[in-house]
C-alpha cells in the first residue's frame, strides 16, 4: 500500500522519480514526488540512509523520520505543523510490517478483501 493510499485514500495523479545517488550498480538514494487532488497537492520521500516521508498540503505539513525502517522496539515521532501550530506526535513500538500483513490475512480469511485488491490493483498500475 502506497502513503497516497493510506493517507489520502486515492492514487496519485502523477508521480516523478529521481534516484540521486549509485553504488555498485544499486540505488542508494532516490527520491519520489507525487501530486494528489484536494487539499493535499504533493507528498515526497527521500530515502538517503534517513527514509524520511514529507507530507505537505496548503496548510499541513507532516514529516516522519525512518518511515519503513523504524526498529519494532523503537519508538517512533511525527513532526506535524498545521496552521503555524505545531506538535510532536510520538507513536508506540510496534512491529508495522507484522502488523499489516496480519490485516491482509484477517481481511482474506473474512473475504472482506476487496479493497485491499482494489488499493494494490491501483498502486501497481501507478508504477507500472
Amino acid at each position: 500500500m502506497t502513503p497516497g493510499h493510506l493517507f489520502f485514500g486515492e492514487a496519485p495523479q502523477d508521480v516523478v522519480c529521481h534516484i540521486d545517488g549509485w553504488g555498485d550498480e544499486v540505488e542508494t538514494s532516490f527520491s519520489v514526488l507525487a501530486t494528489y487532488s484536494g487539499d493535499v497537492p504533493w507528498w515526497g520521500i527521500l530515502v538517503l540512509i534517513q527514509n524520511r516521508l514529507d507530507i505537505r498540503g496548503l496548510h499541513t505539513t507532516v514529516i516522519i523520520d525512518r518511515v519503513s525502517s523504524t526498529p519494532a522496539d523503537m519508538e517512533n515521532a511525527l513532526f506535524m505543523s498545521q496552521y503555524n501550530h505545531t506538535q510532536d506526535v510520538n507513536v508506540p513500538p510496534a512491529d508495522q510490517i507484522a502488523l499489516f500483513l496480519q490485516s491482509v490475512l484477517r481481511a482474506i480469511e473474512s473475504g472482506e478483501h476487496g479493497p485491499l485488491a482494489r488499493i494494490l490493483l491501483s498502486d501497481a498500475t501507478t508504477l507500472h
